[in-house]
């Protein structure tokens, strides 16, 4: 349980902005109560812990909220979710006996951003000045 609390840590805050924290995802599925506040290390390990023992149909679908969430908050602090937290995320989730198939569609994994790969919104302008051929 150590490693999932580890890797989700970083996907959500533990409380502020209502739309994007671990107590909203919990609460999305109503599994609210499982949360506990406070320091977020101790809060997650309790959500996560407790949670599956009483609500274990609902930590399928928490695990995709706090993957959505995770996408908005993070792409808005310039810290994108990356594909290999996914795929540590899956892993994890695996050795537990937890599948999510939609966090391994290559569909979803090709929106994630990659830090090896540009998108043309992020080009800068000089990217687009005629080459001396094109110029001629």
């Amino acid at each position: 349980m150590e490693d999932l609390v580890d890797v989700l840590y970083d996907f959500l805050h533990g409380s502020g902005n209502s739309r994007t924290a671990f107590p909203f995802a919990a609460a999305t599925v109503q599994s609210q109560d499982f949360w506990v506040g406070g320091s977020k290390h101790p809060a997650i390990i309790h959500l996560l812990s407790t949670m599956p023992a009483r609500q274990r149909h609902r930590f399928y679908a928490l695990s995709l909220a706090i993957v959505r969430q995770s996408m908005t908050w993070r792409r808005g602090r310039g810290e994108p979710l990356m594909p290999d937290e996914i795929v540590r995320l899956n892993e994890i989730l695996l050795r537990l006996s937890i599948k999510v198939p939609e966090l391994n569609e290559q569909d979803f994994l090709g929106t994630l951003h990659r830090p090896d790969t540009r998108r043309d919104d992020l080009a800068s302008p000089g990217d687009f000045l005629p080459s001396d051929e094109v110029a001629k």
